[in-house]
């Protein structure tokens, strides 16, 4: 997913995660380029999918913890943007996908977003990467 586009200012430089444990706060760190100087302040939100799509853990909020809104960022700016999720106890082992994606927090409409292939992603969403919880 790196070098993927959130409309056309903002590029998904790299990420990186945690060992997942059920219960425990898991760590997603995000690094984001600003290619052009944002006009709006952003929500980033993270969401981890169980098998069925929904929703098992997620963290919304602006980048650098809620203290560095984009409209803020620099062109060549790579901004370090943490998440911290707290995994339910009760997590099931298997796999799970980690999403990324950006909205405006007025209206709640999502960026577009073009993964590093150039596709469009329909849903506004970009797949960051799949984790498995161990038994």
């Amino acid at each position: 997913p790196a070098g993927a586009r959130f409309s056309d200012t903002i590029v998904l430089d790299s990420f990186a995660v945690s060992d997942p444990v059920p219960g425990e706060v898991w760590q997603v760190d995000l690094f984001w380029d600003a290619v052009a100087a944002p006009a709006d302040d952003y929500t980033v939100f993270v969401h981890l999918l169980d098998a069925d799509g929904q929703i098992v853990a997620a963290h919304d909020g602006m980048p650098g913890e809620n203290r560095f809104p984009t409209r803020a960022w620099k062109p060549g700016q790579i901004v370090s943007d943490g998440r911290q999720m707290n995994l339910p106890a009760d997590l099931a082992p298997g796999s799970y996908q980690l999403n990324v994606g950006m909205y405006l927090l007025e209206t709640g409409e999502r960026l577009p977003v073009w993964d590093a292939g150039g596709v469009e992603q329909s849903d506004r969403t970009l797949p960051l990467t799949t984790v498995e919880i161990g038994e």
